[in-house]
């Protein structure tokens, strides 16, 4: 049984120079990998241009878009879901990869990590969800997650150990190995 890194960006076409560098290196990497991915369905920033190169290099792509959206006709992959809402795309999203991660990204990105994050504290379940954080777009989201849980008692802390964030490629590249290493010995 094949693994699948579910990759959560941005679909902005207005995304920074270092976005779209940071963006390329993750997906050249995964791309050597074994790993099929799963994706949304857009075609513009971040997310269209890392599908283009899972594309170049045969990656399997699974691709999950919502009702009466364009993008997912004109979206490259290999396999193409609609779902009903943005919130049914989402719990798609989480349970067709086993490995997930985020790379910068604006509500659409954000909304899918705390929605992740919350289901994965519900189910108690051990799906990986990595946060990319080498360009610090991250920074908030992990100073708001531990002051919701330390000063204020709204987030369970757990929750501080539920998801993994990685600061540069060598860490991303060293979680990519040892979950490829955790999936050859499944086989």
């Amino acid at each position: 049984m094949s693994k699948n890194i579910g990759i959560m960006c941005s679909s902005n076409k207005n995304c920074n120079l270092e976005s779209r560098m940071l963006a390329e290196n993750i997906a050249q990497a995964i791309s050597k990998t074994d790993f099929g991915v799963v994706m949304g369905s857009g075609m513009t920033g971040l997310m269209g241009q890392i599908k283009e190169i899972f594309s170049e290099n045969q990656v399997p792509l699974e691709v999950v878009g919502v009702e009466g959206d364009d993008d997912l006709e004109t979206s490259v992959g290999d396999l193409k879901v609609t779902a009903p809402s943005s919130f049914a795309r989402t719990e798609h999203l989480y349970q067709d990869s086993d490995i997930i991660l985020f790379l910068p990204g604006g509500v659409g990105t954000l909304s899918e990590f705390y929605s992740m994050l919350d289901y994965k504290l519900e189910k108690g379940e051990g799906k990986p969800l990595i946060l990319y954080n080498e360009d610090h777009s991250f920074d908030l989201v992990l100073k708001d997650i531990k002051e919701r849980s330390t000063k204020g008692g709204f987030i369970d802390p757990k929750a501080l150990f539920d998801f993994e964030v990685v600061n540069n490629q060598k860490e991303f590249d060293q979680v990519c190995q040892k979950y490829q290493e955790e999936k050859e010995r499944i086989r």
